[in-house]
C-alpha cells in the first residue's frame, strides 16, 4: 500500500506538471501574434458562442448585430462547439461560409481560434477570405493572437484566453476563487493585462472563463458565453466599442 507520504508526493507532482501545462506560454514568456486593425469607430466583442451548425441557433444575437450595425465584429474565440480538428483553408471557408451566412451583411468579421479546444486547427497563423452576400464581407481568421485596435484614441487589445490558461474550466475556476476568497474579480483578466505589458489607460478584452464582467477602473471585460454548460450559465452579452467607450450588452438566450 502507498504510505501517505509518497501519496502527497505523487499529488503535488501531478498538481505541478497540470499548472505548469496550464501556464505554459506565460512561463516561457511567448507573446502571442499580434494583429493590428487600425482605428474603428464601432465594433462587436463576442467569444465562446459555441454554434454546433449555423449562428442561426442564436437568433437573439442576430436580432442585436442588426440593430448595433457594427463596421467589425470580432469573435474572441470558441465560435464552434465540436470543430477542433486540423483544417485547410478550403475547409474552413466552407464551414464559415455556412456558419455565418445570416451575418453576411458585416464588411468586416476578425476570428480568433481558441488553440486548445472547440475551435478549428489551422495551419498557419492568419488567413484571409470573403463572404458573398448582400456585401461583400472580409473573414481574417487568426491562430490565436491577439487583436489591436484604436477607437476614439483608446486602445483595445482582444484575445480568446486559453493563451494564458488553457483549460477554460481550470480558468473560469480560478476566476472564480479569486472572487470568492479575495474579492479580485476578472483576476486572470489582470494577469493578462500584465503578462501582455499592456498601458493602464488601454482596455483587454477577453473570453474563454464564461464569467461576464467589466471593471472601468482597471479596463479589464470579459464577453462571457452563449452557452450554458455545467460550470456556467449562458450570459448572452457582447461588447459594444462605440467612439472609444465600451458598453456590455445583455440580451435574452
Amino acid at each position: 500500500m502507498m504510505s501517505l507520504e509518497i501519496l502527497i508526493l505523487v499529488t503535488l507532482l501531478i498538481v505541478t506538471i497540470w499548472n505548469i501545462w496550464q501556464f505554459f506560454n506565460i512561463l516561457r514568456r511567448k507573446a502571442p501574434h499580434l494583429f493590428h486593425l487600425g482605428d474603428i469607430e464601432s465594433v462587436v466583442v463576442l467569444s465562446d458562442i459555441h454554434i454546433l451548425d449555423s449562428i442561426d441557433e442564436r437568433p437573439n444575437l442576430i436580432r442585436l448585430l442588426s440593430k448595433i450595425k457594427p463596421s467589425i465584429m470580432i469573435i474572441a474565440g470558441d465560435l464552434f462547439e465540436r470543430e477542433h480538428r486540423r483544417m485547410d483553408r478550403n475547409s474552413l471557408r466552407g464551414i464559415l461560409l455556412r456558419t455565418l451566412k445570416s451575418i453576411s451583411w458585416i464588411r468586416e468579421i476578425i476570428y480568433i481560434t481558441s488553440l486548445t479546444s472547440h475551435d478549428p486547427i489551422l495551419h498557419t497563423d492568419v488567413i484571409c477570405m470573403e463572404m458573398p452576400g448582400d456585401v461583400t464581407t472580409r473573414i481574417t481568421v487568426l491562430k490565436g493572437g491577439l487583436v489591436h485596435f484604436r477607437s476614439n484614441n483608446t486602445d483595445f487589445y482582444v484575445l480568446h484566453g486559453d493563451f494564458l490558461c488553457r483549460n477554460g474550466a481550470y480558468a473560469g475556476l480560478i476566476n472564480l476563487l479569486a472572487t470568492t476568497l479575495f474579492r479580485r474579480k476578472l483576476f486572470l483578466e489582470s494577469l493578462g493585462k500584465k503578462f501582455l505589458k499592456l498601458e493602464e489607460n488601454s482596455w483587454l478584452i477577453m473570453g474563454h472563463t464564461h464569467m461576464v464582467g467589466i471593471d472601468a477602473k482597471r479596463r479589464l471585460i470579459n464577453c462571457g458565453c452563449w452557452k450554458s454548460y455545467w460550470r456556467a450559465k449562458a450570459t448572452g452579452t457582447l461588447v459594444h466599442i462605440y467612439k472609444g467607450t465600451p458598453n456590455l450588452i445583455h440580451v435574452s438566450i
